[in-house]
């Protein structure tokens, strides 16, 4: 047998050493392979990113604000004379520094009265000039950014005050990704100033319309120059007389570049116009400020702020329009009494703004404060470039959204006498248009069309004034109607297609809930006009733009908006919808919940989230608040009856004054919580049940019973239910019993009743003394300190 001799080890270490770089070439060769399909897969991801291009922004938004809504600050030092009490008493006091803030700096009003009036002044509708007293004189200017809408004096204490557009701003910024000069800014401007002064001396309108094109075509990491289709148009979106300004800027924008190129650039350059709480045809508060002033809520009287704002070139803007055939008696949105020494005379909103109206006779019988309202009003007609007092037709923009709140007590007519001594006209009534559930309609707005005259404004605005853009939906649209938690008796969403507005308005008349109206209508050129009218229950004319169902229809709006945006064509921007409510919550993102399970309770709104399909309906056996968060039901809007509000009857006895109705109706509110749920109010005469089921008897006596007491026919006993009148009655038999007391101590109370109020039958009137109130007060107090101590001694 041979044996092979052992390998030395040198010839086995090269064999391993073979073996090794043959594992190793694999390897290189498998770790290049991958790498360069990586790098493959690297470039046509960013050649695909390249050809896509960035990823599409919100619409860029541009923010107007409304009537004494955006900070005010001087460029020239005034210096004011030492004050008390608004009385000047020479020598120098604070004064304002070039910067300052002006409208609105809190302190200085209060201690320096009389200087901040001066400094808000104009002369002749513009700065005033300097005094030869040396004191200096106010050269007020609009401050800048999204600061000077945000909050006018920020402060602990003052910031919520004068806040407007703070939480629209936080909201857009947190859910569209917009800050400032990257997709949101402001267009502040001295809205003291006339339109026609805005342009003259701060250039306004001719820098809006460079400011509207650059947020378009200069958006930050944007090419826009070679991806247009990434720059969208801009969301413009007004607050009160903002939308007056923006208007105004459409039709001067015509005078400027042509009517045919106008309408290009609006085409381009907006992509949607949102008008919240706009008086497209005036406010009759503005009649009350230029009669007998408006203070606005400063510390300063109504005659000061009268005659601050007579200097105003802006003061007309605000004035009531008439409508087409108007009668003061009839068809008007508002109506001035005024017993003036020509003679006693009824004046509708056509008659106030005319040549001879009641505000030439102001001047003519010494009133020099009116005298300067009227030249300003008349100044205004004269306007080269736009017809203010013109009834306003629906601008050129393909899409236009209208929102607004209704049903407040609205100032919408007054009762003027004259005083001779002081030459002055006095304030004698102020009559409010009220909601459906709490009265008819004023006298002289019943023969306004039944879309103007059905609900009640905003508390700032008329109803018919906010609601004029209903017009522009042609006779027929798409409408959702949502309550707001249990406010409807079936708890249901009706909606209607192609819905006649008149006959859909006056069969919802009095039924609270938020209405959303949707069209789409073609011009006689063939281009479509989508057009949109919000109106939010029980909103109030400063709080529309930061309402919480406003923000959460808005927000689904813009982002379906963007998200139809990028999946279209370039060539189809222009043709994008404007969607609706159930469109848009889809396309935008948001969750559209299809079962009870997902209703569920929103403590931060201390609501059902998602209230256009979830409403709260308590069920026996619930033990949290989601579960009493069920679906809507939805009910075409053919089935609903005409919505002719009942007079008030008790379903449940009387309980500390209150009582539970049998149905919706006059003046009933609601308790949305809990097994009580329903339409609750007070026992007033009317709706207290003599049956068994009300367990109240028969011998319980009513305030107003017969049609003798009452004053009313058998027609019209509206008044003798109506909850003012129990109010008064309680207030009445209060003010009685305190009386008595004082003239009778020993004996108990209620011992002589107001007429038509029996203590003993009619709960609910509570009446303290001002001794229990102060004792119960320094109580408090005292528990205050005492739970505080503890916590200041510690170090």
């Amino acid at each position: 047998m041979v044996r092979r001799p052992p390998r030395s080890p040198l010839s086995s270490s090269s064999a391993a050493s073979d073996v090794y770089k043959r594992q190793y070439q694999r390897r290189v060769r498998g770790l290049a392979t991958v790498s360069m399909r990586n790098t493959l897969v690297l470039l046509l991801a960013l050649a695909s990113s390249a050809l896509a291009g960035p990823q599409l922004k919100a619409h860029p938004l541009l923010l107007l604000p409304g009537f004494a809504s955006g900070r005010l600050r001087t460029w020239r030092d005034k210096y004011c004379k030492a004050e008390l009490a608004g009385l000047e008493l020479g020598g120098r006091g604070a004064g304002y520094k070039v910067g300052d803030a002006v409208w609105i700096d809190t302190p200085m009003i209060v201690a320096q009265r009389a200087c901040f009036l001066k400094c808000m002044r104009l002369q002749n509708g513009t700065d005033p000039e300097p005094t030869d007293d040396g004191m200096g004189s106010c050269r007020l200017r609009a401050d800048e950014g999204l600061d000077a809408i945000s909050q006018l004096d920020p402060g602990i204490i003052t910031g919520p005050l004068t806040d407007v557009w703070w939480t629209f701003i936080q909201r857009m910024s947190n859910e569209m990704g917009v800050a400032p000069e990257d997709g949101m800014v402001a267009a502040p401007y001295d809205w003291r100033l006339s339109p026609d002064m805005l342009q003259m001396r701060d250039n306004f309108f001719t820098k809006l319309r460079h400011l509207i094109e650059e947020q378009v075509l200069k958006r930050p990491g944007v090419d826009c120059g070679s991806r247009p289709d990434h720059c969208p148009g801009i969301v413009v979106v007004a607050h009160s007389m903002g939308n007056n300004v923006f208007r105004y800027f459409v039709e001067w924008l015509e005078a400027d570049l042509g009517s045919r190129h106008y309408k290009k650039w609006l085409d381009r350059y907006v992509f949607m116009f949102a008008a919240v709480g706009a008086p497209w045809i005036g406010a009759s508060e503005a009649v009350r400020s230029i009669f007998s002033g408006n203070t606005f809520g400063l510390p300063v009287s109504v005659a000061e702020a009268r005659s601050m704002g007579s200097t105003f070139g802006s003061a007309p803007i605000m004035m009531p329009v008439g409508t087409p055939g108007e009668d003061p008696r009839k068809n008007s949105i508002t109506q001035l009494r005024f017993d003036s020494p020509d003679g006693n005379g009824v004046f509708g909103a056509a008659s106030l703004i005319e040549e001879d109206g009641p505000l030439s006779s102001l001047g003519k019988h010494g009133d020099h404060v009116g005298a300067m309202f009227h030249e300003t009003v008349q100044g205004m007609k004269r306007d080269p470039a736009v017809d203010i007092y013109k009834l306003p037709e629906r601008l050129p923009l393909k899409r236009i959204v209208c929102a607004y709140g209704v049903n407040r007590a609205t100032e919408a007519g007054y009762h003027y006498t004259w005083d001779e001594e002081y030459k002055v006209p006095v304030l004698e009534e102020v009559i409010y248009e009220q909601p459906p559930s709490a009265s008819a309609p004023l006298e002289w707005q019943q023969g306004l069309p039944d879309d103007l005259s059905h609900k009640s404004g905003d508390g700032t605005v008329n109803y018919a004034s906010l609601a004029w853009c209903k017009r522009w939906l042609g006779s027929v649209a798409n409408v959702t109607m949502i309550p707001e938690g249990a406010l409807l008796e079936s708890n249901a969403t009706i909606k209607g297609r192609n819905a006649d507005i008149t006959d859909f308005s006056k069969r919802t008349a009095g039924i609270p809930a938020n209405l959303y109206w949707e069209s789409d209508t073609t011009t006689e050129e063939g281009d479509h006009q989508y057009t949109q009218v919000w109106e939010f229950e029980n909103v109030e004319h400063r709080d529309v733009i930061k309402a919480p169902p406003f923000l959460k229809e808005f927000v689904a709006l813009l982002a379906s908006a963007r998200n139809h945006y990028s999946e279209i064509s370039h060539a189809q921007h222009n043709m994008g919808p404007l969607y609706g409510v159930e469109t848009r919550k889809t396309l935008g993102g948001g969750q559209v919940p299809t079962t009870n399970a997902e209703c569920t309770w929103d403590f931060s709104q201390m609501e059902c989230a998602f209230q256009q399909y979830c409403n709260y309906d308590y069920a026996f056996g619930d033990l949290t608040l989601s579960q009493s968060c069920r679906l809507r039901k939805e009910v075409p809007q053919n089935t609903i009856p005409q919505a002719e509000l009942q007079e008030c009857t008790c379903a449940s006895p009387c309980a500390a004054g209150f009582c539970k109705y049998s149905q919706h109706c006059k003046g009933a509110a609601t308790q949305p919580f809990g097994p009580s749920n329903g339409f609750w109010g007070p026992c007033s005469p009317k709706t207290e049940q003599t049956d068994d089921q009300t367990g109240a008897s028969d011998d319980v006596q009513t305030g107003a019973s017969d049609n003798d007491q009452t004053g009313a026919s058998d027609n019209d006993q509206t008044g003798a239910s109506d909850v003012g009148s129990t109010l008064q009655i309680q207030l009445s038999a209060c003010t009685e019993q305190l009386r008595a007391k004082q003239e009778q101590p020993d004996q108990q109370l209620c011992v002589q009743p107001a007429e038509g109020a029996v203590c003993s039958d009619l709960p609910g009137i509570i009446c303290f003394e001002q001794s229990t109130v102060l004792t119960f007060g320094a109580f408090i107090v005292i528990a205050l300190v005492l739970a505080i101590s503890p916590l200041t001694s510690r170090t």
